[in-house]
């Protein structure tokens, strides 16, 4: 363990996981729906050796408050640094000169709007960038009880090897729509569909004459529940309750397993699609910022 030179009472760090894990898993897993971005992607590389992956996080920290009990963490990813809790304006002051000194330069900060905000801004005044290019403000919703839509017509059902091609193509139109600063390709979004396929991670929503007009998938699987994304209807089949009805099966297969909750998030932008979820149930935790940044270097 490393402990900060400079300000010894905002962050305990660490370089490896199950170091920060001793000190920070009850924290996370005291809220899985709300931390299910971090949780869920500690989950999917210490359940899937067999792929060959390198652990995505690489430096983590703990802030502690005056009772001793954790009020925040940090971890940083090869991409963002994602921050979950309550930071302090101590922790937040610093973090940027921490990960400095460590080496790391984030090309985002992921976590609360205020916290994300305000260490952006931070950044700014240490360093003079970095300058955000892309705010995605979202919000984080928990669903424990299905309110199952009714009336919708066609069915719902897991996608199977044939239904690859489809699968990516609708992939690849909700990254373009909903994620445009994310490039990918349509043969990156087949390997996603083979290994969401083999995994039973996806849904397809068929209409009366059984074409897919819409799809819902498993992203992360943390500790009790499970999270939704890649919720995509074609736009021409928009309106007639597909989305609602797929992320419903979704969900159900979900509470089907035993476990007890489904999160997603939504566009804060969008207040179409909070109304849909909250209809089927999804109750508000948290809103998120995912800051984008440009070094300028």
């Amino acid at each position: 363990m490393i402990q900060w030179r400079l300000n010894p009472a905002s962050w305990q760090v660490f370089n490896e996981l199950d170091a920060f894990l001793d000190q920070g898993r009850d924290f996370l897993e005291s809220r899985p729906a709300e931390h299910n971005l971090p949780l869920g992607i500690i989950q999917g590389f210490a359940s899937n050796p067999a792929l060959d992956k390198k652990c995505p996080f690489s430096l983590y920290g703990v802030e502690q408050g005056e009772t001793g009990a954790i009020r925040a963490v940090f971890l940083q990813s090869h991409k963002a640094v994602i921050l979950c809790g309550e930071l302090s304006d101590q922790a937040i002051q610093v973090l940027p000169d921490l990960l400095q000194s460590h080496g790391k330069t984030p090309t985002g900060v992921v976590g609360p709007i205020e916290s994300a905000t305000a260490v952006a801004e931070c950044w700014e005044s240490l360093t003079g960038g970095p300058r955000i290019v892309h705010r995605s403000l979202e919000r984080v919703h928990e669903l424990r009880v299905l309110i199952a839509p009714q009336g919708v017509p066609g069915r719902s059902r897991r996608a199977e090897p044939r239904d690859t091609e489809t699968l990516a193509q609708f992939g690849l139109e909700f990254v373009s729509e909903a994620l445009p600063q994310e490039a990918h390709t349509l043969d990156e979004m087949r390997l996603w569909a083979v290994r969401q396929i083999e995994l039973n991670h996806s849904w397809l929503r068929e209409d009366d004459q059984g074409v897919p007009v819409a799809t819902a998938s498993i992203s992360r699987r943390v500790p009790g529940g499970a999270a939704i994304s890649i919720v995509y209807t074609r736009p021409e089949q928009r309106g007639k309750g597909y989305g609602a009805a797929v992320t419903a099966a979704v969900s159900q297969a979900i509470l089907n397993e035993g476990l007890s909750f489904c999160c997603l998030y939504t566009d804060l932008a969008n207040p179409i699609s909070n109304r849909v979820y909250a209809k089927l149930g999804y109750q508000p935790l948290r809103d998120t910022a995912h800051l984008r940044f440009d070094w300028g270097r």
